[in-house]
């Protein structure tokens, strides 16, 4: 999708696209200069996903396989690209102290 989408705006060099390459995940967005897309992993996608669930944070890390070493990358782009409207922090659980 995001190479066929690439492949059609008014700067695109012509090139045809490789369908062979195969599917993409693509985050898209709205920015100042109109839609944002990114591609990114299937993990960094599917843990997008689990976060918009509302799933823990440290529990979708889990669940989609993302890499410790993708998820500084991964939440930057969620940040700056909007895509993140809140946040919730869980009530603590019973302190023994």
């Amino acid at each position: 999708m995001l190479e066929v989408w690439r492949a059609n705006q008014p700067d695109a060099d012509g090139h045809a696209v490789d369908l062979s390459r195969g599917g993409q995940c693509v985050l898209v967005s709205c920015g100042a200069d109109g839609l944002e897309l990114a591609e990114v992993t299937t993990a960094a996608l599917e843990f997008t996903r689990l976060l918009q669930a509302g799933t823990p944070l440290g529990t979708a890390v889990e669940e989609s396989g993302l890499d410790l070493a993708e998820l500084p990358g991964v939440l930057t782009r969620l940040f700056s690209s909007g895509l993140v409207t809140g946040i919730t922090v869980a009530a603590a659980e019973d302190d023994p102290t």
